[in-house]
């Protein structure tokens, strides 16, 4: 997981719209669209719909967070 896939995954866990993401990080809302994107390919593999990539997105935070495990490839 990079550093702006960290950044960006730790404000959707803060459950902030991607037009606050963006703003905060200073970049585009189709940026923060292909960093979620990533990292739902990196985690599964899969697209989900905005609800169940939300979902997904809390999930990967807390795992990451809890266990403290290392960064995905």
């Amino acid at each position: 997981m990079s550093r702006r896939e960290k950044e960006v995954l730790d404000l959707i866990a803060e459950e902030l719209t991607t037009r606050q993401i963006a703003e905060k990080l200073c970049i585009s809302e189709k940026t923060v669209e292909g960093h979620r994107d990533n990292l739902l390919a990196k985690c599964s593999g899969k697209e989900y719909g905005w609800i169940d990539s939300k979902s997904h997105m809390l999930w990967l935070h807390r795992w990451h967070k809890i266990l403290n495990c290392p960064d995905l490839a």
